[in-house]
Formats: structure tokens, sequence, C-alpha cells
């Protein structure tokens, strides 16, 4: 079947029953395209519709749409047998579309009104479609990627489940529930603007009409237009302003019959003056027209100067009712911002009403966003079926609104969601006791027949101003997500704190940014030499990343490595880390400097499955290095968060020869137990006892504490942050002989490194006979 020649595309101020988003793409282009085409075919039947289609033109276009269907899931199931054959989920999809073909015939057959029957069925495809585009072939989709990707069967379904939870999930079901209610409002929205089209339309027609008289001076085409146009249309002489012919919309617009028509002057029922120059063609004038019955009502006339065989020099008169036209605005108003279950208003409506709200705000005035979810309205509403969830919902509209007022609008945006502007909200207490006044007015139970239920509500607010710029559309997203974290929380509402996110999402912009500088080469290493503090002897050298980006110059971890700390991009980095030391360790070797380098794992680094298989691969690369040039410092805290996974991973690592080292010991929680079981050859003392120890007991005492667990443990011990003499002094009369600080040395580049080693000399004051310590 030819894609492209399926299905009429929707022009872009065409009402749809189903307006297409981006979102709705699966990624697999021609399931995507073919999704498109279904619901151009599904606008396109309810276009005919509204437009009064004949049955038979109806069933022809419902037949292609079911056709295209039949050919779209032949398409589909193709495409989900090649990777799902053996999968549950291929054959449930696949009963799903024998499922659709039997609900269409049995409402296809099925007695009544043919209008009400095909509004069910068009409600019916609506939500078929957004449940099987949304949901079911999203989800195979997601699967089908995640399984080309590498994952295996269990995997891909996870991976999907995941994707399609939160906010896709709450998307579907909103979704659902939103199309569901518009269809027969959009149906309602979709007539009346073609009644407007077909009024404009007649303007259009005449209008045409009467410039091809003027060019060709025939009369058949007015004629045969008069009388079936809806607009007011009168033709007068020149000589005397008799109306000549009139149709029967000016006899319905004017209140008299067409014979008392034409014997009245047009001056004297609309009280304008005819103009006859050419270039007087389609000039309005607006005049006060007095109806047969008295009314008076505003009129709008056009009119357009022509010659006729037999009454030579007239006008054409097109007579618009203004009120009428005013009051169909209106009417149109009403159903786009209006949401026609509760009579509260909509959405756009809301969103309306947020934005001139906080164009209107003063200086020293806030303004609320809340935004209400019922906890358990589905469990009602599955229970006793729509027409009771219907109620429910028109009950708590109506005690809420009661509650807030005219100046504090409302709205039900779908669902069982609602959304309350409060522009007067600069009192936190004030505003804290209506919100919770508000959620206890749902204390009084629904009564469904003989039984009642207690309905409770979860709510997030969001404010305005803030701290950063902010539109209607961020204050909704915002307070919607304070909703979900109370509904997941279990408390009754959640303030969004707008400087919480501006850091989540600087956060994510660094993450961003930093994913880049893992790619473009950005990061790099410096390193700081570790001493023996009796011989001035260099140990090794610990690697510390760096970040060179190119706007801020050179960045320290601090900066940038604690927002990777529970993100997978720090197993990315840290895999780099290893790479890039044990390339350096084979760069010294070959210059005949055996210089050890320790490189920090972190958390989610230690807890990945495939760390050691990695680690592994990653020796074997570089057969001339000694893996015990290599130490692993591990936080403590990694360590004890999944004792069992870490030990066994250490253990593997020890195997492999490389060496470990638990870092800033004393920080964190462990015990004795646990110390004893990790494989680990040194502890590293944290600068925050090194730093105060000279002035504080208590750090000095813990110092000696850790010291004494280390030699006990047969351990060796260094400590970090020696920052003056008298610390190396200290350290060495407690027995810790091994050290690092910016005393010492502060990191620096590998090429640097070389130079500071030629240079390096002893500190005199840390000079002792060597006899007394195990170096």
């Amino acid at each position: 079947m030819n894609e492209e020649a399926v299905g009429p595309a929707a022009t872009r101020d065409e009402l749809q029953l189903f307006p297409w988003r981006d979102e709705f793409d699966t990624g697999i282009e021609l399931i995507d395209l073919q999704h498109r085409q279904l619901v151009a075919l599904l606008n396109s039947l309810a276009q005919h519709f509204v437009r009064g289609a004949s049955h038979t033109d109806l069933l022809t276009l419902l037949d292609q749409l079911t056709d295209y269907a039949d050919y779209h899931f032949s398409s589909e199931e193709s495409i989900w047998q090649e990777h799902l054959a053996s999968e549950p989920e291929f054959s449930s999809h696949c009963q799903s579309h024998a499922e659709f073909f039997h609900q269409i015939k049995t409402l296809q057959s099925a007695e009544g009104d043919a209008g009400k029957l095909l509004e069910q069925l068009l409600e019916f495809l609506t939500r078929w479609l957004v449940f099987h585009i949304l949901d079911s072939d999203k989800r195979l989709a997601l699967t089908v990627h995640a399984l080309q990707q590498g994952c295996n069967a269990v995997e891909a379904r996870t991976h999907a489940e995941r994707q399609l939870g939160g906010n896709q999930r709450k998307l579907i079901r909103v979704l659902l529930d939103m199309y569901s209610q518009l269809t027969g409002r959009t149906l309602d929205l979709m007539r009346e603007r073609l009644a407007r089209q077909q009024a404009e339309l007649s303007r259009d027609l005449l209008q045409g009409a009467l410039e091809d008289h003027r060019q060709h001076k025939g009369e058949n085409q007015i004629q045969e237009l008069f009388d079936h146009l809806k607009l007011a249309v009168m033709l007068c002489r020149k000589s005397d302003g008799l109306i000549l012919r009139a149709n029967p919309a000016a006899s319905e617009l004017t209140g008299l019959p067409l014979q008392r028509l034409l014997a009245i002057p047009a001056q004297t029922l609309l009280g304008i003056d005819l103009q006859f120059d050419d270039q007087a063609a389609f000039k309005d004038q607006h005049v006060q027209l007095q109806r047969a019955d008295g009314e008076c009502i505003n009129v709008t006339v056009r009119q357009s100067s022509l010659q006729l065989q037999r009454h030579g020099d007239c006008a054409a008169l097109l007579v618009y009712n203004r009120q009428q036209q005013q009051l169909e605005q209106q009417q149109l108003e009403r159903l786009a911002y209006t949401d026609h279950l509760t009579g509260l208003a909509n959405r756009p409506s809301i969103t309306r009403s947020i934005t001139r709200a906080m164009g209107n705000l003063q200086p020293g005035q806030r303004l609320a966003v809340i935004y209400f979810d019922l906890d358990n309205f589905r469990t009602i509403n599955d229970a006793h079926g729509e027409i009771v969830g219907n109620r429910l919902l028109r009950w708590v509209g109506q005690r809420w609104q009661s509650h807030l007022g005219v100046q504090r609008p409302l709205a039900r945006i779908g669902g069982d969601e609602f959304i309350a502007l409060i522009p007067d909200s600069e009192d936190g207490e004030r505003f804290t006791r209506l919100l919770k006044r508000l959620l206890r007015t749902l204390d009084t139970p629904f009564a469904v027949g003989h039984h009642s239920y207690r309905v409770t509500a979860s709510a997030g607010v969001s404010f305005y101003p803030q701290s950063g710029p902010a539109d209607a559309d961020m204050l909704i997203r915002q307070a919607d997500q304070a909703m979900y974290k109370a509904k997941m929380n279990g408390i009754p509402f959640q303030l969004f704190d707008d400087q919480q996110e501006r850091q989540l999402r600087d956060q994510q912009q660094t993450l961003s940014r930093l994913r880049l500088a893992l790619q473009r080469r950005e990061l790099i290493l410096h390193y700081q030499p570790k001493v023996n503090l009796c011989n001035g002897r260099i140990t090794g050298v610990e690697a510390l990343l760096r970040w060179e980006h190119p706007h801020d110059g050179l960045l320290p971890p601090a900066a940038f490595l604690p927002l990777i700390e529970d993100d997978p991009l720090s197993i990315a980095v840290g895999d780099w880390v290893l790479e890039q030391a044990l390339r350096q360790l084979e760069g010294w070797h070959s210059e005949g400097l055996e210089l050890p380098i320790s490189v920090n794992v972190a958390a989610m680094q230690l807890q990945d499955p495939n760390f050691v298989e990695k680690l592994t691969r990653l020796l074997a690369s570089h057969p001339r290095i000694n893996p015990a040039l290599l130490e692993l410092e591990v936080l403590e805290s990694s360590a004890i968060a999944d004792m069992q996974q870490a030990l066994q991973t250490l253990r593997d690592c020890k195997a492999l020869g490389v060496q470990l080292a638990l870092d800033d010991f004393g920080t964190g929680y462990s015990s004795l137990s646990y110390l004893k079981q990790l494989p680990v050859q040194t502890l590293k003392i944290d600068r925050s006892f090194v730093r105060d120890m000279l002035s504080d007991p208590d750090d000095l005492n813990i110092l000696q504490g850790i010291i004494s667990l280390a030699q006990a443990f047969g351990l060796k011990v260094i400590a970090e942050g020696v920052e003056n003499p008298e610390q190396g002094s200290r350290l060495i009369a407690l027995g810790c002989l091994h050290a690092q600080g910016y005393f010492i040395a502060r990191p620096m580049p590998a090429a640097a490194l070389i130079d500071w080693m030629r240079e390096w000399k002893p500190v005199a004051a840390w000079q002792v006979a060597t006899s007394d310590y195990q170096l």
C-alpha cells in the first residue's frame, strides 16, 4: 500500500479529533509513518461526519480506515515477530488487533440513532489509538531498541517498563481521559467552526459571483447562489432603492416575508446611503436594523454596485448580524475554554488566567498555582462506572469552587486533576490555611446509593515570582511535580522549591557538559606525590581528576565530581581514569621509572558488576606493568554500602595483584569487624583530622586511635592534608610515617612531576633515625 497516498492531511487551522504530538513517535520510522496515517484517517472521518457526509460516504471512509489498520497491523507484526516472536507481549499484542476489529463490527451493527452510534465509534477509535500508539506499540518499540543494543529479554522488558513508568504512564492516562471526554466537545467545536466557514464561504462565493458579473455581464451565477446562501442578501435598484430580490436568510434576519421585503426601499429598511460607483465595491457600513417584531439588532452592510439587464444600475447588499456573530464567538469561546463535564475552566483557560495574573502582579505580591489529584478516584470509577465517576468529579469541583470564590479560578484539566489559581498568596500562613481547608472540604463522604466513600486529594504548589524566569506552563509543571512528590511521600501537599529545581537543572546541564568533556578529551589527570616523612623518599602518587573547561579554566574535582556521584557517568569517568593511569604507568616504565599510582574508585564504579572484568582487560592490555603499581582507593562509605558485593569485588581485585587502600578512614561508620574483613593494605587518614590535630585534643586522640588500629591489623597508614612542617613532625611522633599534602606538593601534571622529583628535598625537621620505624 502506498504510504503517501492514504488519508488527507489536516490543514493547520482545522480542528482535529486526535491532535498529533511528536512525543507519540516510537522511533521506528515505518510504524510512526503508519500511525500518522491512521490518525489522519480518523480526523478525516470526523471532519466528514460533522460536514454532514452521507451514511454511505462515512462507511466508505470507515472501511478505508479499517483496511489501513489491517495493513498497519500486518506491517508492525512482522517487525515485532522478528525480535519478539517467543515473548508473551507479542501474542497479546496480536490478540488486541483481533479485538479491535471485533469492536468495530459490534458498533457498526448496533441499532439506534446513526449519528450517536458514529460518535461512539469515533470515541472508541480515539481511545483505542491513544493506547495502541502510546502504550502498546511504544512498549514493544522500546523493548526492540533495548534488544538491538545488546540487552537480554528480561533486561529489555525492564528497560521498557522503566521508560513507560512515571510521567509517560501519567501522559497515557491523561490523554485517554482527555480524548475520551473531548470527543463530543471537539465534534461540537468542529460543527460550530464549519457553520462559520460555510457562512464565510457563502460571502466569498457571492462576492466572487458579483465580481464575475461585473466583468462578464452574466446573471445566472447570482441567481443560482441566492437561494442557497445562509447569508442575508438583497438586490436593490439605483433609481429608487427598491429591493428587487432577497433570499430566505434576509427574510429570517428582518422578520419580514419575502414579498414584503420586495416592496421596501433599502434606504428605509437599513438606513444607509446606496453607492453605485465601481470604487464602492464591498465597503462596510455598521447600522442598526429594526426587525418586524420591533427588536433592534446591530448589522454590518456590505454593498457592491453591479449592472443588471432588466434593471440597469443596482446594488448587492450582504447583511451580517453582528450580535449573532458575537454570540457564536462567545459560544466558541465557552466551548474552547470550558470543561464540559464540570462547567469549570479547562487547561487552556487556566493557563490564560495564570498568564494574565502574572502580568498584573504588583511588586511584593505573590501568586500560587495548586495542582490537585484525587487519590482514590480510579477505585470508585472502576467499581461504579463512568456515570458515578463523573458525578464525583462535579461534586469535587463544586465544593472547591464554593470555597475559592470567583476571584480564584478553578479548572479541571483532565481525568481527576484540577488546578486552582490563588492570585493573593503573599501571606504564607494564610495560604497554608486555605490549602488545608480546601483539602478538608473532601472530608464529607461522597454518597453512592447506600454506600459512601471518603475521597482524598494530593496537592502540589508552585509560586510566582521565582528566582528565574517562568511562564504559566512552567508553574503548572512545577505544581504537578510537587503534587507527585506529595503523593509518593504520603503527605497531603508539597510546595515546589524553585531554588532546588534550578540547582537540579544546573546539575543536569553540567552532567551533559561533562559527558561532552569526556568525549572531547577535556579531562586530565594531575598527580600528588606521597612521601616517607622520615627519609623523604617518594613512595607513589595519587591521580586526581581535573577538567580543562573551555570557558571556566581548570576546574578541581570538587566542582563537578559530586554531581556525578549517583549517576552512571561516574562509571564511565572512573573507567577513563583507570585507563589513563595505566597508560601513565606504561610511559614511566619506558623511561625507567617505577612509581605507584593510586586511583580513587567511586561507589557506583565499585558496584558495577563488570568492574573486575574491565580491570582485568585493562591490566592485560598493559602486560609490562606490574599490577602492584596500581592502587585502588575506596571510600569507607562505599565499601560498607553493600558489604558482601564490595568484599567480593575487592577480593577479586586483590587477586589480580593490585593494591587496595581505604580512603578517608574515620569519617564513615565501619566497625572493626568490617575493617577486619576488607582485604586492604592501607588506611588513609582523612585530612579533617590532620588539619586540627595541633589545636584539637579530640582530633589528636582520633589520629592516635586510627594509627594504633592500623598497626594492630598490620596495615600501612598514610595521612592526607599535611600543610605545615609541625603537622609532619607530630605524625612521625604518633607513628604515621607516610603523608601527602600541599606542604609537600600540590597536584601537578605528569610532565611537571618529573621536575619536582628532581628538586624535592626532605624536610630537615623530619629527619629521624629510621631504625625506630618500619619504613
